[in-house]
């Protein structure tokens, strides 16, 4: 099984801002894992 690490853009997750700023405050305070990939969604608008 493969996990990977996920960061996606505010409006994706309902447009609440307390999830796109929990989301980028994990993504800092959480070590990194070198068998979990970051992988940032960018979506253009």
């Amino acid at each position: 099984m493969k996990t990977i690490r996920l960061l996606y853009p505010d409006y994706v997750s309902g447009g609440l801002e307390t999830y796109y700023f929990g989301a980028n405050l994990l993504s800092h305070i959480l070590p990194e894992n070198d068998s979990q990939e970051l992988i940032k969604v960018e979506i253009a608008v």
